[in-house]
């Protein structure tokens, strides 16, 4: 058995995954209810901030990636500080900040090498920046986590490996 805040928490990740307005929106206000049962639980906060991040409120959804990363990450909750991270690269590059985006998906990275969003976001990033040598390698590490079965990731990957004249390596 859940409790009513484990629950309400569950339905409200439920909503935010249907990504719509009106379920994201619903989301939104069951976690605002459950931070102000508990002001400092880590995946309220960044299950809102990933709401506000959908609707374009970027300034609210930072200060609140903020408060849960000025602590240490600890296994117990280290997909929180990951999606964190990931949340703020997607709003620096939102703003044109590519260098800054990257610094973000790094420390995701450094938490999870087996994060494929990271992964996918770094080779998007450094794609768009025209670094293909980069994107190539990041895409590299995302055909390997999706065991070579994904055609449109083994196509940016040999595009990019083209593009840095990896011949050999965008044939195969």
């Amino acid at each position: 058995n859940l409790d009513n805040f484990t629950g309400s928490l569950i339905k409200a990740d439920l909503l935010c995954s249907r990504n719509t307005q009106e379920s994201v929106s619903e989301a939104r206000d069951i976690y605002n209810e459950l931070l102000n049962k508990n002001a400092g639980n880590k995946a309220c906060k960044v299950g809102l901030a990933r709401c506000l991040t959908r609707f374009g409120e970027y300034e609210s959804a930072e200060k609140l990636l903020n408060f849960v990363l000025i602590e240490k990450p600890f296994l117990e909750n280290c997909s929180y500080f990951e999606e964190a991270y990931l949340i703020l690269a997607h709003i620096v590059e939102a703003k044109k900040n590519f260098t800054s985006a990257q610094h973000f998906i790094f420390f995701a990275l450094e938490l999870n090498m087996g994060c494929k969003k990271a992964w996918e976001m770094s080779a998007t990033v450094n794609k768009k920046n025209k670094m293909y040598h980069e994107a190539a390698n990041d895409f590299g590490h995302l055909w390997e986590l999706c065991d070579h079965s994904d055609p449109e990731i083994g196509y940016e990957y040999a595009y990019c490996s083209m593009k840095s004249k990896k011949f050999e390596v965008a044939m195969i």
